[in-house]
């Protein structure tokens, strides 16, 4: 065989050289592509796993301050309950209280005080007074195992209202620690459903929150037909986070529920502190497919990209250009998506009704929320980077300081309440809550003004003491003195009134008059009460005969009791009966006596009249 031509050779060798350089170049090329992608998954894999472990935590903490709260409340109930029931009108008293909790703590829905067999004492629904849910599990638990310390967290239930509901119950001790009742908060689910629904930030994206159990109380978007169900499944996503021991967990697989490949994060909430009986658990999850969805266009675009660079380089160049301008895309969306974030949490930070604020080691407000303008009157602007020390009472800055030292210690959270000077130089009650960043050298906290709350407090202390001294009044009182009710029910009475009925202040409220009196005097009694209660006040005698017989005659004042400070709506009347028999037998003896006085006058008139008479007409004669 004759030797190649060298011009041949020549172009031979150039063209395996390219050949061989446009080889290394896709196998270095697909080399690098290969790794991005891994990157890539690995990026949206962990970033994934960071933001649904945030929101889950964003979750976890909210709810952890609201069963906080909910626990000092029902702690802070109990410790009434005694006073409450030994009071006439104890139940009214707790229904006052009742409204005034319920009303300032917007994740609860019913408050209820439940006696030893089940029945409600007292609640801020009043139409569930009187009631035994015995049955009810969030009563059945304190009764089996009865722990003062413990904050029972009661499994979901469904309502008569089709309504699912969830209670946190403490229970009462008798006076030798015995089960003696329980005070009962249900959660409101539109709270929780607001707050699973504020974090969620893709449309595949879920949230849910669960009993320890593993009976789902709640999930967002809202899946009616799901509430209820048993996560607690072997192999779920629930029992392998319980199974874990692990407080967040973030796990993959099949939700058995619903039969999609998720990517689920999950958190325990049950502080040490509040010694539940029972965790919460709060899931958010992703679909797989959905987040993913990105991630696979990318691998199928730089495939055919891949593919094209092997026909052609000048391809392969706009290829490798088109994948840079991507990524740079997917780069620029994923910064867009995380500034969109950070306002949304800005946002959130600014329309909290809570104090938030970020504070430094130093003893500086680095970052404040508007609320504490509407609190203190300076301005963010005038409080961002004060020494917050400045603004507490003299008396409380030994208490801030060691608050202050035990977050620097690296304390999880620290909970108290001081005293911060207003810009016109009042001082407002403000109860903390806070969490140190040690590494970062910053305290995170949220706080709330409690000062109406705190004024509310001493005013209804001074009041009990008031009604207290006032009652006592009454008492010494030898009048009778009463309220009843639109009923005609008596609700009230001063000593000398129950020492004539024959009863005790426990016994009395509810009884009609047809217990004390005879059927005449009930229907007298009545027309009177009515006339009062269309707003007429009355004073007139009463003449009361028993039936034994015996005259009673008592003079009685009776005057509306209003509602409202308008004095629109009647509540119903208060009595005040005076005892007069002596004094009316004593006029009608007086009375009787000057008409027989009178009667004897006339006789003797007509006596004398008649007598010279009869006399006149003979002298007459005679004269």
């Amino acid at each position: 065989m004759p030797p190649l031509p060298p011009s041949f050779r020549t172009g031979s060798t150039g063209l395996a050289t390219e050949w061989f350089l446009l080889v290394c170049s896709l196998l270095v090329l697909g080399g690098f592509i290969a790794f991005s992608l891994h990157g890539e998954y690995r990026d949206i894999d962990s970033g994934e796993r960071e933001r649904l472990t945030v929101q889950t935590t964003v979750v976890h903490d909210n709810i952890e301050r609201q069963l906080d709260s909910i626990s000092r409340m029902l702690a802070g109930i109990r410790d009434d309950v005694p006073r409450w029931r030994a009071a006439a009108d104890g139940s009214a008293q707790a229904g006052i209280r009742l409204n005034a909790f319920a009303a300032a703590m917007p994740g609860v829905r019913t408050i209820l005080i439940m006696d030893a067999d089940g029945t409600v004492f007292a609640a801020n629904r009043p139409e569930v007074v009187g009631g035994n849910f015995a049955y009810r599990d969030y009563f059945q638990a304190p009764l089996r195992a009865p722990h003062p310390d413990t904050l029972y967290v009661a499994p979901p239930f469904q309502t008569v209202l089709d309504v699912w509901a969830m209670n946190v119950v403490r229970m009462i001790p008798g006076p030798d620690g015995e089960f003696a009742g329980i005070v009962s908060a249900t959660l409101d689910p539109e709270q929780f459903e607001i707050l699973l629904g504020s974090v969620r930030y893709a449309d595949d994206m879920w949230t849910a929150l669960a009993h320890g159990d593993g009976k789902l109380f709640l999930m967002m978007p809202a899946r009616p037909d799901l509430a209820g169900s048993d996560l607690a499944q072997p192999g779920s996503f629930f029992t392998r986070h319980m199974e874990s021991g692990e407080r967040v967990t973030v796990l993959t697989g099949t939700v058995l529920t619903t039969g999609e490949h998720r990517l689920m994060a999950q958190q325990t909430i049950q502080p040490p502190r509040l010694h539940m009986d029972r965790p919460l658990v709060v899931a958010a999850g992703r679909d797989m497919g959905a987040l993913y969805q990105g991630w696979w266009n990318e691998v199928l675009i730089l495939g055919g990209l891949y593919a094209l660079l092997a026909i052609i380089s000048v391809i392969t160049l706009y290829g490798f250009q088109r994948h840079r301008r991507l990524a740079r895309m997917e780069a620029d969306k994923a910064a867009a998506a995380l500034r969109e974030k950070s306002a949304e949490l800005e946002r959130f930070f600014s329309a909290s009704l809570d104090l938030l604020c970020i504070a430094d080691f130093e003893g500086r407000f680095r970052k404040l929320n508007p609320a504490w303008e509407q609190s203190l009157g300076y301005t963010v602007r005038e409080l961002e980077g004060a020494r917050f020390l400045d603004f507490v009472h003299p008396e409380d800055r030994e208490a801030t300081l060691s608050a202050t030292a035990m977050l620097a210690a690296g304390s999880t959270v620290v909970s108290f309440t001081n005293r911060y000077r207003t810009r016109n130089g009042d001082y407002r009650f403000i109860e903390w809550r806070s969490v140190p960043y040690v590494e970062g050298g910053l305290i995170y906290a949220a706080a709330r003004d409690i000062t109406e709350l705190k004024q509310t407090e001493l005013a209804l202390r001074e009041a009990l003491v008031q009604a207290d001294r006032f009652r006592a009044a009454l008492d010494h009182v030898s009048s009778f003195i009463y309220m009843k009710d639109l009923d005609h029910r008596y609700v009230y009475a001063n000593r000398p009134t129950l020492e004539l009925f024959g009863v005790t202040a426990e016994e009395l409220p509810g009884c009609p008059d047809s217990r004390f009196f005879p059927p005449a005097t009930v229907e007298r009694l009545k027309q009177v009460d009515d006339r009062v209660f269309a707003g007429e006040n009355t004073e007139e005698e009463i003449d009361v005969v028993d039936e034994a017989g015996n005259r009673r005659v008592y003079w009685e004042i009776k005057t509306p009791i209003y509602a409202d400070v308008e004095r629109k709506t009647i509540w119903g009347l208060c009595g005040i009966s005076t005892d007069i028999t002596a004094r009316k037998l004593v006029e009608e003896e007086l009375d009787h006596a000057r008409s027989t006085a009178e009667a004897a006058s006339r006789a003797k008139s007509a006596f004398v009249a008649n007598m010279s008479h009869e006399i006149r007409t003979p002298m007459n004669a005679v004269l």
